[in-house]
């Protein structure tokens, strides 16, 4: 059995519990190692092989600052109504909340679901179109 990798933001993370295992790349064989990499993946690629559609991760911590918003509101602008990614900050993303309500008014709903003192993670989701 092979796992397809649909969504990786290339963290490392797999490569680093299971060496060589993107030597290649887009598949994954489903060994027991494997299984414990894609069980600790940012992105959730454990759901894969349970028919759960992975939501994308996109980690702005390892982005310079000024690429962050840019590539937040590219992954945002990529959305169908009901679809979502969560985003990991190092800092209340709360500036960026207010930037996306002010340029994509009535477009997203923004949920918290950690909230410091090192780490934040937020899901965004475009919104369902009324």
């Amino acid at each position: 059995m092979t796992v397809l990798l649909d969504v990786c933001i290339e963290c490392g993370l797999c490569e680093v519990l299971v060496p060589g295992i993107l030597d290649h790349p887009g598949r994954i064989p489903a060994t027991a190692e494997a299984l414990e990499a894609m069980a600790q993946c940012p992105v959730g690629a454990i759901q894969w092989l349970e028919g759960v559609p992975p939501m994308p991760t996109l980690d702005v911590t390892r982005l310079a600052p000024r690429e962050r918003h840019p590539r937040i509101f590219a992954l945002f602008d990529g959305l169908r109504p009901g679809e979502s990614f969560e985003i990991i900050n190092d800092h209340d993303p709360g500036p960026l909340y207010w930037q996306l309500q002010g340029e994509r008014p009535a477009q997203a709903v923004w949920e918290t679901l950690e909230s410091g003192p090192k780490r934040w993670r937020v899901r965004i989701t475009r919104a369902e179109q009324a």
